[in-house]
């Protein structure tokens, strides 16, 4: 397996994409948990995304406000965000 091979122990993500939503959330329940359970059975720990994208059309991604409930839910995992900024809050919470 190639975590175990390379002792990789954690992963960086990107939230934003150029699908028609132009990307996800990390406190998705359909679409990242179980990317943080599957972390989570491999022994990754440590899980950065990249935020603080200065775009309108990604607005709302480069904030890390979609960590608290993952954070809260999966207590074990590290979630860091790198180059978070901007002060505008432009989603609502869920």
């Amino acid at each position: 397996m190639f975590v175990e091979k390379y002792q990789i122990s954690g992963l960086k993500l990107y939230t934003f994409d150029s699908t028609p939503k132009h990307g996800w959330w990390f406190d998705d329940t359909k679409l990242a948990y179980p990317i943080w359970e599957r972390c989570r059975k491999l022994g990754l720990k440590n899980i950065g995304c990249h935020k603080g994208v200065p775009s309108s059309v990604h607005g709302a991604l480069r904030h890390a406000e979609d960590f608290d409930a993952a954070a809260d839910d999966f207590r074990d995992l590290n979630f860091i965000a790198y180059h978070s900024g901007g002060r505008t809050r432009t989603r609502s919470p869920r």
